[in-house]
Order: C-alpha cells, then structure tokens, then sequence
C-alpha cells in the first residue's frame, strides 16, 4: 500500500514536471522573440533633441535659460525607425512648467507618447513657464539616454526700483541746476 502511494505521487509529481519543462521552454521562446522584436524596433537615429526659446527668438533655451512666462519649444527628429513608440520623460518639465500643446502625443503621469510610427519624423511640443518657478531651478526632459537642461532665470529686478533711482537722481540734478542758476542771478 505504502508503494502504490508512492508510485502514484511520482507520476503526479514526473507528469508536473513535463508540464512545468513545456511551459518554460514556451515563455522562454517568447521572451527571446520579445527581446528580438525591441531590439529590431530599437534601431534609430535621433537627428536632433532640442529646446528653443520661442519668447527670446528661437535662441537654444539650453544656453539662454529661460524666465517666468517664457514660451519653450521642444523639439525631437527621429530618422530610421521601424515600428518605434517614442516615449518622453518630461516630469522635470511639469514641475515648473504647464504645456501649452502636446504636439498630438498623450500626456500621463510625467511621460509623453507619441503615436508608433516607421521611418523619418518630426515631433514637438510647447510649454509656458510658470510665473513662480524658481530662479535657479531646472526645467529637465529626458528621451533615451539624452537629456536637455533649461535653467530658470530670475525676472529682472530694474522695474520700478530702477525708475525711481532714475527720478532722484534727475530732481537732484535740477535742483543743483537752479540753486547755480538762481546764485550766478543774484
């Protein structure tokens, strides 16, 4: 009796393992083939990974930096792609900035996506940059292993300060004006 048990937990336990080999064997077939795919779909050429500043002439924001309330472009060009989903992180640009056009990707959760596509194309999107970022501060977008940098610029302090000065300065000068004016009379 003790045998039978025996013999009957073994064939329950070799047939298990048959079944567990056919599974492993499949999954691993996909897989490969998986990472065949990506690594095909992955063959691409990025022609360019820019960002202007629309509010100060299209210059390379990267260099010129950007104030509150500038209007950035971001600009990406992909050339040789076979079936390519281009994803952008760009949650370091929802920090301080809101996106004024998407440029027909999907926004969500810090990454844009665009539609997948094959062969040569243009993307770009545009954002304002908000009224209380930080001077200082980086607004960061990410695609693959490529990064663009925009530091944030404080507003110009010479306002109204600057014109007051400007006035103190004028009112004192008229003042020694006439009081030499008035003496050279007397």
């Amino acid at each position: 009796m003790m045998s039978k048990l025996h013999g009957s937990t073994n064939t329950h336990f070799c047939g298990n393992l048959k079944l567990g080999k056919k599974i492993f064997s499949i999954a691993s077939a996909l897989f490969l083939f998986s990472i065949a795919g990506i690594a095909s779909a992955q063959t691409f050429d990025i022609g360019e990974f820019m960002v202007k500043n629309a509010s100060m002439e299209n210059q390379n924001a990267e260099i010129t930096g950007a104030r509150p309330g500038d209007v950035l472009k971001y600009e990406l060009k992909i050339a040789g792609a076979q079936d390519l989903l281009p994803e952008l992180d760009v949650s370091g640009v929802e920090r301080w900035a809101e996106f004024i056009n998407t440029g027909g990707g999907d926004l969500s959760a810090g990454m844009l996506a665009y539609p997948a596509f094959s062969g040569d194309r243009d993307f770009s999107f545009f954002v304002r940059v908000n009224r209380d970022a930080r001077a200082g501060e980086y607004i960061l977008a990410y695609f693959g292993d490529q990064e663009l940098r925009v530091r944030i610029a404080g507003l110009s302090d010479s306002g109204p300060n600057g014109l007051l000065v400007g006035i103190f300065i004028l009112v004192i000068l008229m003042g020694y004006v006439f009081l030499t004016h008035r003496r050279e009379n007397a």
